[in-house]
């Protein structure tokens, strides 16, 4: 099977079937790349805690899923696009997003391809739909990178480190869906959390992602114990 048509039903299978899925016409298989690692996170939530409910740009509970096929500002009002509330028992209520700006430290705006935020800073945002979330608001953030035929370089890695620098460096994955061992090689030495060569075709990998995390979202249950 081709690789896009893997990830969309890798998805189906991540959120257990729950949802219909519907990419943009636009997207590529970046995007959908992102979809991916979203479904991963999302089925790490649920498995250790989390009730999972999806909604709209509107706020309104929905299994029809559409996927961003560009970056945008969380409080948009256009194009549509579907999130999923993360409620663990006791916690503040998280929300997970494809392809939205994050502020950092530095208030430059961010691409997250992947973010896990509290819904408190998503419901400012889409208040105020100048504002981007802080990047102290984000418990979880991916970036991905999915190049199914040529070389992932270095320098993907090296535009990493300065983004973690700046939107704070804890429970922020790197994601490749190519095995590269220079980038391997440099975030490791740089104590950066990563995962490369994850496609449905390697459950080692994938396994290896959501074990990741799930340790992310313990860590986050255990602050309000």
């Amino acid at each position: 099977m081709a690789l896009n048509p893997a990830l969309l039903q890798e998805i189906q299978v991540l959120l257990h079937s729950c949802a219909s899925i519907s990419p943009s016409s636009s997207a590529a298989g970046a995007d959908i790349y992102e979809a991916y690692v979203w479904a991963v996170a999302i089925d790490a939530a649920s498995r250790v805690g989390a009730s999972v409910v999806y909604r709209n740009r509107q706020g309104q509970i929905t299994t029809n899923l559409f996927f961003r096929a560009s970056p945008g500002r969380i409080g948009a009002a256009s194009p549509a696009y579907t999130y999923a509330e993360l409620l663990f028992p006791d916690c503040p209520i998280l929300e997970a997003h494809i392809g939205i700006y994050v502020s950092g430290k530095s208030g430059v705006a961010h691409e997250c391809d992947v973010a896990v935020l509290h819904k408190e800073e998503a419901d400012r945002c889409r208040a105020d739909q100048t504002l981007n979330p802080r990047g102290s608001s984000v418990e979880l953030a991916a970036e991905c990178k999915f190049y199914p035929e040529s070389r992932a370089g270095i320098n993907l890695a090296r535009s990493f480190l300065g983004l973690v620098k700046d939107i704070q460096p804890y429970f922020r994955f790197f994601v490749c869906s190519r095995r590269a061992d220079r980038i391997k090689k440099l975030l490791h030495r740089h104590h950066q959390w990563y995962e490369l060569d994850v496609v449905p075709t390697n459950q080692t990998s994938q396994n290896r992602l959501r074990a990741l995390f799930e340790n992310t979202f313990v860590q986050f249950k255990a602050r309000y114990l």
